[in-house]
Order: C-alpha cells, then structure tokens, then sequence
C-alpha cells in the first residue's frame, strides 16, 4: 500500500461525505448516482494523485559508528 500514498486521506474524505450525507438525509436527499460518482472520483484522484506524485524518499537515519577511530 506504499504505492497509494494519498488513498487514506481519499478514504478519510468519503468518511466524511458519507458522514455529512447521513446528517443530510431528513433536509435533503442526495441522489444514489451523485454519492456513487463523488465516492468514486475521490477514490480515481487519490489514486491518480498517488501516481503522479511519489513520495519523497525520507532520508535514512545514519547510526553512529560505535568503534569511532582515535589518533592516538
């Protein structure tokens, strides 16, 4: 799941729009093929996202040498 950097924060918005959706419901009902299509193009744009943006390779901690050399 390295590859899909971004999906988590595409999941964490369906959340949300699910969420907002249910709250929603007795004022204004959302059409199945509305949700459907915004659940889906999160899901396409983070993984595109995801594609065309790779992370930034994070930088490997040097461990110090634990037999350091001495001039004496």
């Amino acid at each position: 799941m390295q590859l899909f950097h971004y999906l988590p924060y595409g999941l964490s918005l369906i959340l949300v729009f699910v969420g907002i959706k249910m709250l929603l419901v007795d004022i204004y009902k959302i059409p199945i093929g509305m949700a459907l299509g915004t659940v889906a193009g999160v899901l396409v744009v983070s993984v595109i996202a995801s594609l065309l943006f790779p992370p930034k390779p994070e930088a490997t901690p040097t461990k110090p040498d634990p037999h350091p050399a001495s001039d004496h």
